[in-house]
């Protein structure tokens, strides 16, 4: 576990391009109105054929200069309870602007850097993106005293959206948790696709009240659900 947590926290250093991210008992991300904000699914390579500064040295000015700021990131905490997908760590970073502004900067930062690419996956085997615009403030509270389950829900049928997210929320209250985040309507650049239709996290007083959820959410996947994936998470 020291391992795969000193790797989270020497990734989160280089992806933020800035200082090494504190490892506070409690933390609040805030998704400010006006801008758009990077979730990234990443998982390190063992071998990595690039170093970290190689990475900061190329596409960090560049990015700063676009408005990119890092917001940290978020540990996964074991393997997935459902889906096939066991990144290492969620990096966050905020744009200005909308989805529109966040696909020119990106175009733009690919001119800089016609081979980012490639250096990520120099550093990463897996570096998966949804990008949400925000209208208005929105705040995530993390604390580590508690358990927190992320799950990301890709519709067979948008007209059950409604009916599953009723449901969640529901099911969530009766077995004690509380909805943290609900986020729709991203979107991924190309390569880096990762869009479910529905994201959702939830947070629990206890290892066991979150096992008693990730067991009966499951009966939720009737509800139009063609794909998920779902994982704890903690702060770093």
């Amino acid at each position: 576990m020291i391992n795969r947590i000193m790797l989270f926290v020497a990734s989160m250093w280089m992806f933020g391009l800035n200082a090494t991210p504190a490892l506070a008992n409690e933390q609040t991300f805030t998704f400010e109105k006006g801008h758009t904000i990077d979730f990234l699914y990443i998982t390190n390579r063992a071998k990595p054929t690039r170093t970290f500064q190689e990475y900061i040295d190329e596409v960090g000015p560049s990015a700063r200069k676009l408005g990119f700021r890092s917001l940290g990131g978020i540990r996964i905490a074991g393997k997935p309870t459902q889906g096939n997908f066991f990144p290492d760590f969620i990096a966050l970073g905020v744009w200005p602007g909308g989805l529109d502004a966040r696909r020119k900067a990106l175009e733009k930062l690919l001119e800089a850097a016609p081979n980012l690419h490639s250096l990520r996956m120099d550093i990463w085997s897996a570096f998966n993106m949804t990008n949400y615009a925000f209208e208005e403030e929105v705040q995530l509270e993390m604390s580590a005293d508690n358990v927190y389950i992320l799950t990301a829900y890709w519709m067979a049928q948008s007209t059950e959206m409604k009916s599953l997210e009723a449901a969640l929320k529901e099911t969530t209250s009766n077995l004690g948790g509380v909805v943290k985040l609900i986020l729709k309507d991203g979107r991924s650049p190309f390569q880096y696709e990762h869009n479910p239709d529905l994201l959702v996290i939830t947070e629990w007083e206890n290892e066991a009240e979150a096992a008693l959820y990730t067991e009966e959410s499951k009966g939720l996947n009737a509800l139009g659900v063609r794909h998920v994936n779902q994982f704890p998470i903690k702060l770093p």
